[in-house]
């Protein structure tokens, strides 16, 4: 029984990576030109602090590439466009 629940947990956290927001079209709702996804699945370790100069970080779970096994991705845009 403990093995079913393990592995629905992993299935539940692998379709929330899946079906996360793509960090561009955050990016451009915010009204910024270029992005970019820090972390590498499946162990992401993507940190805000490793966005570029006068880059913003926006946190939620993005659905580029493989979802995280552990750690989480993080998202940097630039350049605003107005």
């Amino acid at each position: 029984m403990q093995l079913i629940l393990q592995i629905f947990i992993v299935c539940i956290l692998l379709i929330g990576q899946i079906f996360g927001d793509s960090c561009k079209e955050s990016c451009t709702a915010a009204k910024y030109i270029s992005s970019t996804v820090l972390g590498t699945a499946p162990f992401c370790n993507g940190r805000c602090a490793d966005c570029q100069a006068g880059g913003v970080c926006l946190s939620n779970k993005w659905s580029e590439g493989k979802g995280c096994w552990t750690g989480s991705k993080a998202c940097c845009c630039w350049g605003t466009s107005g």
